[in-house]
């Protein structure tokens, strides 16, 4: 498993909050055994930074948009987890446009 991002959004309780998307390793994203993965993780994070740090939501997807020199679209993502619209020039943008058709959050 790959812990590739780490992305902030607005939260109505804490004003902001924390998700980690995960792009697993030659894995299918609707595999039962994400949920297992998830609880592993959130272990982890307890024991290195608290329960109280822990993030929101940990979602699993296949790939993460990604402009022409590699580096993540966080600015899309965040639109596309809020459910904002994303314009025909933000899509220009991304080298691999099936990233986010496929994004369809599978939260585990």
């Amino acid at each position: 498993m790959l812990i590739q991002l780490l992305l902030a959004f607005p939260d109505e309780l804490t004003g902001e909050s924390v998700c980690i998307f995960c792009v697993l390793n030659n894995a299918d994203i609707t595999n039962p055994t994400n949920l297992l993965i998830k609880k592993d993780l959130e272990k982890l994070l307890t024991r290195r930074i608290g329960k109280f740090l822990l993030p929101k939501s940990i979602y699993f997807v296949n790939e993460l948009p990604r402009n022409r020199s590699g580096k993540i679209l966080r600015r899309l993502m965040r639109k596309k987890l809020l459910g904002i619209d994303i314009s025909k020039d933000d899509l220009l943008l991304v080298e691999n446009p099936e990233s986010l058709k496929s994004f369809s959050v599978s939260k585990s």
